[in-house]
């Protein structure tokens, strides 16, 4: 066996993290609470003069030889001047009345109020600059009245609204870096400090932006290309005349209809292209939005990690960017990453009619009931954003995504050894019992060895295998908190035998554990109101099984005592690795015990082999695996919001990931082929017990033939970048990874011609 994902100690990171956790979350003597009023209070008054910026009024701060600072002392607008000429500002440079710096979320008994940088602190003549060794900081005294912003703290009277903040700006490594130091923001009594939106206007833009034609990148024409590629050719037209002479209607659930059509032409790249503008937004792996054009539907966009709130759910809203064309900017939150929305909005969906994409931090946790507002102690972390500036012709999602995995490689979030050049598992998942009883047994481990056995017979040479719900308790919380092997699926004698069948088959072996949810509420973590804070735990199966479960989040003390029980409990048995399959529940209870769980993983860089899940850059930690990558946008995809591979580029080349397994209902092979054209591991989660949607029956030779292939024709690409991804035609899609190596994807359920090949319907091709 190849060393390519060597046994991890997520475990031990874990104890390490819950004990340095313990009492740092809201505890009931910091709780406090109000009769809530819902209205609005106070307005804007400032001259618009002060909600736009222009190059004469600008200073110049600090230069690094590609990037110029320089800095508004009016206004408090930075702005960032590149090389190539252009121009990206904190405040535009064109007439509006709502831009600002910084703007903030306020709560008290008589009701909310929203305060910006430029009506409730610049207007007053109310802020502090000082300059500093490659920027600036300015100190902003907030409120909406000019005479009290312009009061010192020791004069403040009881109801006065004041609140005093920092904004720090550094031109470093390439970068402009924005943070606030959160521990030193001061509210005045009564009033709550709800959300911070940080530079909501860096890069807006207004009205309607007409795409860019910008010099495109040498790309080898694919026809001259094609006699390299004759063994795939072959094959793939083989497959072709194979199909032909069959039915085009599949019989199999998991096998899309084919039909016969005429044969589509795919035609090599022109030597220019035209670049649309796009805003792009953390759905799922990406997705951009179109500036060019006004489209009917939603122009206004929220993405959080918190799937209780309104807009749209990500694994993390961590980055963001806006391309123009012949320049971009990508945006990553590197702290407070837990704490953040990204809002988006097209011009049609605000007065000023300006596109634009911005973080919003929630700094206090909160919750309404019964009439009571209530709320726990403000955020006392960093929040820091880096913006990343690209000139033509490198400013598409794919040099967005080369820029972020740089700037997370130097910051030690992803390894600066590449990935694997020949590593191209397939990802299985397990589910063994819901909720530990006999009745709920869905996957025994023998029968996962009998499988395995079978996967290896069919020429998987990479495998790693999962195991959910495969304790006490199944799927869902144990009891008790205990970690012991379920009599049901064959207890510690069955275990032991399966650990060491797979790694005599050379097979890797992940264990799922809860450890941050309990069926009881004891022990239980508050919520702001002082009740024991809920959650609902997804049912892996749950079109087969039911929708899920609610349960509680334990508290610090008794995620402690969990880890040390599983450490205590799982000493025998020799597991490669350890999947939290609980941990996301964390970010929609309370963002910041995921910020304290994804600092603590990233500080302890001594631990290079952890496994991580989902698409949340902060909690790679330098993972060699990443699992349950998002391959699908949530909202609805159109010629105005497209589904861009943005994730997986920033992945790709430097560590294994594969993305969500296939749900029930959805045909396996789209899922196949949509992992091949994203660079992602194929994955897939299945059960023994026959009759249910997620069978092993209905698709393991499918799947087995299918990733054999794809590993023996793709199974170099492990550390090849993607550089560029494009639609050539509706239903097909071109990838280029690093070295001009191309996989074409047809989606279709006709044939195209790629060059002077035929690519067949549901296919793939790689050219070299």
């Amino acid at each position: 066996m190849k060393p390519r994902f060597r046994a991890l100690t997520a475990l031990l990171i874990v104890l390490a993290i819950l004990i340095s956790l313990s009492g740092c979350r809201i505890g009931k003597g910091e709780l406090h609470s109000f009769p809530f009023d819902p209205e609005i209070r106070g307005g804007t008054t400032a001259s618009r003069d002060l909600h736009r910026t222009s190059p004469e009024k600008q200073q110049e701060a600090a230069s690094d030889g590609r990037l110029r600072f320089s800095f508004d002392p009016v206004t408090t607008a930075v702005c960032i001047t590149t090389d190539a000429g252009a121009r990206w500002s904190a405040l535009p440079e064109f007439d509006n009345g709502f831009s600002s710096v910084v703007s903030l979320t306020l709560v008290s008994e008589d009701g909310r109020r929203y305060l910006n940088s430029q009506d409730h602190s610049v207007a007053f003549s109310a802020f502090e600059t000082t300059y500093v060794s490659g920027g600036v900081k300015v100190t902003y005294h907030l409120s909406d009245k000019a005479e009290t912003a312009r009061k010192p703290l020791s004069s403040l009277l009881p109801g006065e609204l004041f609140v005093s903040l920092t904004v720090e700006y550094l031109l470093t490594g390439g970068k402009l870096q924005v943070s606030v130091d959160c521990a030193s923001v001061f509210v005045s009594d009564g009033f709550v400090l709800e959300s911070l939106d940080l530079l909501p206007y860096f890069g807006a833009s207004a009205g309607l932006q007409p795409p860019v034609d910008v010099p495109a990148m040498p790309i080898p024409d694919e026809r001259d290309e094609a006699p390299s590629a004759e063994p795939e050719a072959s094959e793939t037209e083989a497959a072709s005349e194979e199909n032909e002479s069959e039915e085009t209607a599949s019989d199999s659930p998991d096998e899309p209809a084919r039909e016969e059509a005429p044969v589509q032409t795919v035609l090599a790249p022109l030597p220019e292209k035209t670049v649309r503008p796009y805003l792009l937004v953390p759905d799922g792996p990406g997705a951009e939005i179109r500036l060019d054009a006004d489209t009917p539907g939603a122009d206004a966009y929220t993405f959080s990690s918190d799937p209780t709130a309104s807009g749209t759910y990500c694994d993390e809203a961590s980055w963001f960017g806006i391309g123009k064309g012949d320049c971009a900017v990508a945006a990553l939150v590197e702290e407070g990453a837990s704490l953040a929305l990204v809002r988006a909005q097209k011009r049609t969906a605000n007065t000023d009619g300006v596109n634009l994409v911005y973080p919003t931090f929630t700094l206090t946790d909160t919750t309404v009931s019964g009439g009571e507002y209530y709320y726990g102690p403000l955020y006392d972390g960093v929040l820091r954003v880096s913006y990343l500036f690209l000139s033509a012709p490198l400013t598409s999602f794919a040099d967005m995504a080369s820029a972020c995995r740089e700037e997370l490689i130097r910051i030690g979030r992803l390894s600066q050894t590449p990935a694997l050049s020949e590593a191209y598992p397939l990802n299985v998942s397990f589910m063994c019992s819901l909720n530990g009883s006999r009745a709920s047994a869905l996957t025994t481990y023998e029968q996962i060895e009998d499988l395995v056995t079978v996967l290896r017979g069919k020429g998987i040479r990479d495998l790693n295998v999962t195991l959910l719900g495969g304790l006490t308790g199944g799927f869902y919380p144990n009891a008790g908190g205990r970690f012991r092997p379920l009599s049901s699926l064959g207890g510690k004698k069955g275990l032991l035998r399966l650990i060491d069948a797979l790694h005599a088959q050379e097979v890797r072996l992940y264990l799922g554990l809860n450890l941050f949810t309990s069926p009881r509420k004891t022990g239980s973590l508050p919520d702001p109101s002082g009740r024991p804070t809920q959650v609902f735990i997804e049912n892996p199966v749950a079109s087969a099984n039911g929708g899920g479960k609610t349960a509680f989040l334990v508290s610090p003390e008794k995620k402690t005592d969990r880890v040390i029980e599983a450490l205590r409990s799982l000493r025998p048995y020799a597991f490669d690795g350890y999947l939290l399959q609980d941990a996301q529940v964390l970010v929609g209870a309370d963002g910041r015990e995921q910020e304290l769980l994804s600092s603590a993983v990233s500080s302890l860089q001594a631990y290079k082999e952890v496994l991580s899940s989902g698409g949340a850059l902060s909690r790679l930690s330098r993972a060699s695996l990443v699992t349950d990558v998002p391959l699908y946008t949530r909202n609805e995809e159109s010629d105005a919001y497209e589904g861009v591979p943005f994730l997986p580029a920033v992945l790709h080349g430097s560590v294994a990931f594969s993305g969500e397994p296939a749900k029930a209902g959805e045909v396996v092979m789209l899922r196949l082929l949509k992992s091949v054209e994203y660079g992602a591991a194929p994955a897939v989660q299945w059960v023994f017990r026959a009759g249910t949607e997620y069978s092993y029956e209905n698709n393991l030779t499918q799947v087995s033939d299918f990733c054999a292939a794809a590993a023996e024709k793709l199974g170099d690409l492990g550390d090849k970048p993607i550089e560029a991804h494009e639609q050539i035609v509706p239903g097909v899609y071109k990838t280029t990874f690093a070295g001009g190596i191309i996989v074409y994807v047809n989606y279709n359920n006709y044939s195209v011609n790629v060059g002077n090949v035929s690519l067949p319907p549901y296919d793939y091709l790689r050219l070299n």
